[in-house]
């Protein structure tokens, strides 16, 4: 008979044996403190002992408190330590309640899955009492204490005005922003040549005015190339029969070989144009030499596109 009962029990044993690192598992539910005023706050640890392998499945806290208790947070869990075979984990859960009374905490049931086996664990429940707030009646009620008025420092005056001054700024240069925009911003427009004075003199009159104008060296670059095309578009427009001023630079360059045919003259237009369209609209930034030169150049331009008639 004895025999037989080891033969029996002999497999589980051997099982028992190879499997033990999956066995390692140990589940503790504790709640501090155990008595609380309603509103303050108590702690739930869960320490856990599982073994390394495998993952663990855990239900949601929330599921456990039922309606009375109520999850504030859930801190991180700690890893107090690691073995070969073994994990031990503790983590931390703060809760409250708003009402008086026992309220339990739900055992904790968690499973281990492993290559080797499925093993299921849980904790023992826990209780978590709140005391009701004690209101002596006897005593009466008792008025209201006024407000007290707290002195303010100087310092915290100070922050206050500065902050204040700080803001007044910025609202005004907003406000000058949107309502006068910078001067540098906007050309000045270019008047439209006289009917009665040929093209080439007025385009050569309003060049050399521009030149003395000097507007580089105020820092008024792009305002510069816009009155310099312009000048040179209202030329065009009047000297060709071309309407330049509503064509963008390409569409000139275009038109224009079919009515001169001057080689150098195109070169001199396609340069300054070109050059021109670079600094109003990619922001380009030539030397103070090169703002100068487009002038003598628009001459140029000029000179060399004057009608026969006048020549002779």
């Amino acid at each position: 008979m004895r025999h037989q009962f080891i033969i029996f029990f002999l497999p589980w044993i051997i099982l028992s044996f190879f499997t033990g690192k999956g066995m390692a598992q140990e589940a503790a539910m504790e709640i501090t403190p155990e008595e609380i005023k309603p509103g303050e706050h108590a702690t739930i640890t869960l320490n856990l002992t599982i073994p390394s392998e495998g993952y663990l499945l855990a239900p949601e806290l929330a599921d456990l408190l039922g309606e009375e208790l109520e999850l504030i947070r859930a801190l991180a869990a700690d890893t107090l330590k690691r073995t070969s075979d073994s994990l031990s984990i503790r983590k931390e859960f703060i809760i409250t309640s708003w009402e008086d009374g026992y309220f339990p905490v739900k055992p904790f049931s968690y499973k281990h899955i492993s290559d080797q086996d499925t093993i299921r664990f849980e904790t023992r429940p826990a209780l978590l009492q709140v005391t009701a707030v004690e209101v002596d009646l006897e005593e009466g009620y008792k008025e209201i204490r006024p407000i007290i008025q707290v002195r303010r420092g100087f310092w915290e005056v100070f922050i206050w005005i500065l902050a204040g001054l700080v803001l007044a700024v910025v609202i005004f240069v907003i406000y000058k922003r949107v309502q006068k925009p910078d001067d540098k911003d906007i050309p000045e427009p270019v008047r439209p040549f006289r009917e009665d004075v040929p093209a080439h003199i007025a385009a050569i009159s309003s060049l050399e005015t521009l030149r003395r104008k000097e507007l580089w060296r105020e820092g008024k670059i792009k305002q510069h190339h816009i009155e310099l095309t312009d000048i040179l578009r209202l030329y065009i427009s009047r000297r060709f029969g071309i309407a330049a001023q509503e064509m963008t630079t390409e569409e000139i360059l275009v038109a224009l070989p079919s009515k001169i045919n001057d080689y150098t003259a195109s070169n001199l237009i396609a340069g300054i144009l070109r050059e021109a369209d670079m600094v109003k609209f990619a922001k380009y930034r030539p030397d103070d030499d090169v703002h100068e030169a487009a002038i003598e150049k628009a001459l140029g331009f000029v000179s060399s596109t004057v009608p026969e008639k006048v020549e002779k």
